[in-house]
């Protein structure tokens, strides 16, 4: 099946010759290899998109998508979280529109989208901040977190529809965001219902954190604690703490990087990190004390 719109996209893949990016929410296998099979094998190959638990299980992206950039090679994928643009570059040759990359979206299947792609190489300069943008707080894929959606995802029943926006939720921005939570076992209580034991300032925390992370509604206690490690690993603080821990570090340490990543009380906030990290995520960061002084490390680090 021909479409205007995905023909304009075999094309600028077909004119690479060194560096192709891809940047769509979502993508779905089969488009992403019409796409790679269009694309001179010596072409380097970059990916941009997000994973969602809700996403993924109804179907709309692929996991399968790192196994295909794996076995083409000279290909990366990275995850940002807050992605929604649609944008293709082959070298210095640039498109962008509402097209996901995807059959849908592309018109390579029956229930096709309307849907536009055009050329933008006058918006250069705009295109390359764009660029530098998405990557700056985006999360590099290996075989670690494609397992760990993966097991997520094959651990799923069905979710349920995604509820329409609350005007009422704060709108927090994921990449700048800290837990405000000082007790992090207690974002389930809060999520669950359960908020009779939680104090004013812990529902109010909670309610903020919520906003940041984002889940969908109603998943059970299980599947909203890998709901919770999945997201925090792609946040850019906690791969700022990821790449710092992977050498034994005092508490001294990471209150230092913390401040020099923003935060106004550096102790503060790697206290909190530490009960959201150790409580969510407790295969890969570990807590001991030596000579009075608690020591974090990073045991299993993914890049």
């Amino acid at each position: 099946m021909s479409s205007p719109v995905g023909e304009t996209l075999l094309t600028v893949c077909r004119d690479a010759r060194n560096k192709l990016l891809l940047v769509a929410p979502y993508i779905k296998v089969a488009a992403l290899v019409k796409v790679l099979d269009a694309t001179s094998p010596g072409v380097s190959v970059q990916v941009i998109t997000r994973w969602r638990l809700d996403e993924l299980v109804s179907g709309v992206s692929d996991l399968a998508i790192w196994p295909a950039l794996c076995a083409r090679g000279h290909a990366e994928l990275w995850l940002q979280p807050s992605l929604h643009a649609k944008y293709y570059r082959a070298d210095n040759r640039s498109i962008l529109g509402s097209a996901n990359l995807t059959g849908a979206g592309l018109g390579w299947s029956a229930s096709s989208n309307l849907e536009l792609l055009v050329e933008s190489s006058h918006l250069a300069e705009h295109l390359s901040l764009f660029e530098s943008e998405a990557f700056r707080d985006a999360k590099k894929v290996d075989d670690a977190i494609y397992l760990a959606f993966k097991i997520a995802l094959d651990s799923l029943l069905p979710l349920p529809p995604p509820q329409l926006e609350d005007p009422q939720i704060d709108n927090v921005k994921f990449a700048t965001w800290r837990p405000s939570l000082r007790f992090p076992q207690d974002m389930w209580r809060y999520y669950s219902g359960d908020r009779n034991a939680l104090t004013t300032a812990s529902c109010e925390a909670a309610r903020l954190d919520l906003a940041a992370l984002d889940p969908p509604a109603a998943l059970t206690q299980d599947v909203f604690h890998s709901w919770i490690a999945l997201q925090l690993r792609q946040h850019p603080e906690v791969q700022a703490i990821e790449a710092f821990g992977v050498q034994s570090r005092r508490f001294g340490e990471m209150t230092s990087l913390l401040s020099s990543l923003g935060a106004q009380d550096g102790a503060h906030a790697w206290q909190t990190w530490m009960r959201w990290l150790g409580y969510f995520d407790p295969t890969r960061f570990k807590f001991h004390v030596a000579n009075y002084s608690e020591i974090f490390e990073v045991v299993a680090p993914t890049q």
